[in-house]
């Protein structure tokens, strides 16, 4: 029966009202999100200016991060003492364990994850990402790391940082993933400042391009996307969460190394992803990491 005159109208209220509903519960979504990163970032930064033990060794490592270029790659440098203080000399055993992390522990991010603070922080807010049961350091990095990652992006300007097994600068074999304040390096994230330079040309595959940066001279991939963090919420973290893992696992294909069986870092900023192969591997042919926060030089064989 064709539509009548009354009933057009009937039909695009209904359609009107269902879309205001759907646009007001997003909305909502985004602001519940928003809300829990505020209770979040405020538990980060309390608990760091309350915390004597984390706070006496950051003043101890507190020197600036001075910039330096070398072939037309940005570095962030901080020199930092290999000394410790006696009462923060670390104890044998699983130091992400429960019963250890107490005066660590900043908040509950998931039914799977944590938030500590590093105990020997780099820089100021530095903080650990840790599963709550004991997972492999050499397992790959899951949809439910990534979840847990985007509140903490979320919640201040943190990127994130993963070391693949002890090969690639991991020192625990406990999983976690390490966030790092962009404000720590004076005016940006050094890598940023080069990703947003590069003339960067690759395929694109669902929104995401897959491409190299010319300046370095190894195996990587870098794999651009539209601000992941934007307009996150309770609604869509999910989604985005399983995305970056899909992202991840593509890069690693691209890589060589579905299997993880060569040492690799993992960099995620709000904007990209940069996966690539450590220096200690036999591929690398620079003596230079690209992947870490202060320079290391790779041991010659005797």
């Amino acid at each position: 029966m064709a539509d009548t005159p009354a009933t057009l109208p009937t039909f695009s209220l209904f359609v009107y009202i269902q879309d205001a509903f759907s646009q007001l519960h997003s909305f909502l979504a985004q602001q519940k999100f928003l809300y829990k990163t505020k209770l979040l970032r405020n538990k980060i930064q309390t608990g760091w200016n309350n915390n004597a033990h984390i706070h006496q060794f950051a003043l101890l490592r507190h020197t600036s991060v001075s910039l330096h270029k070398h072939q037309n790659i940005r570095f962030g440098v901080k020199m930092i003492g290999s000394g410790k203080p006696g009462k923060l000399k670390e104890k044998k055993g699983n130091p992400f364990a429960e019963e250890k992390c107490r005066d660590k522990y900043i908040d509950e991010l998931s039914s799977t994850h944590a938030l500590i603070y590093n105990k020997y922080p780099m820089v100021p807010f530095h903080v650990l990402i840790i599963t709550k049961e004991f997972e492999s350091q050499m397992a790959p990095i899951t949809a439910a790391d990534f979840h847990a990652s985007l509140k903490v992006m979320g919640s201040m300007d943190y990127f994130i940082f993963f070391n693949g097994g002890p090969n690639a600068g991991a020192s625990q074999k406990h999983k976690h993933l390490q966030a790092i304040l962009s404000s720590s390096f004076p005016g940006d994230l050094p890598l940023n400042l080069l990703v947003k330079e590069s003339k960067l040309k690759g395929e694109i595959q669902n929104d995401i391009q897959y491409t190299r940066v010319e300046a370095f001279k190894f195996a990587h991939v870098l794999c651009k996307f539209r601000d992941i963090i934007a307009g996150l919420s309770e609604e869509n973290i999910k989604s985005r969460s399983k995305q970056l893992e899909s992202v991840y696992s593509e890069c690693l294909k691209r890589l060589g190394n579905s299997k993880l069986t060569l040492a690799y870092n993992v960099i995620l900023t709000r904007e990209w992803m940069l996966s690539l192969i450590h220096i200690s591997e036999p591929t690398r042919p620079l003596y230079i990491s690209y992947a870490v926060f202060c320079l290391k030089k790779k041991k010659k064989k005797k």
